[in-house]
């Protein structure tokens, strides 16, 4: 005789590690020139691309929208 339980389908999305996932892009040299700006401020890259993300996602949205 077999018992299934009806309760235990797998979850959906990425198994919990733990751990933030990575990003990748590819930015070239203005990566170069972040790292030193971070870097002059005594921040780290984390930090000034957080910072960076926010500051546009909020001019973004303090636009007209188009159309």
């Amino acid at each position: 005789m077999y018992t299934y339980r009806v309760d235990s389908q797998k979850k959906r999305g990425r198994p919990a590690t733990g751990e933030t996932p990575k990003r990748y892009i590819r930015a070239g040299q203005i990566w170069e020139d972040c790292a030193q700006l971070a870097e002059n401020r005594g921040e780290t890259m984390t930090a000034f691309v957080l910072r960076a993300l926010e500051n546009e996602k909020e001019r973004v949205q303090g636009e007209p929208d188009e159309g």
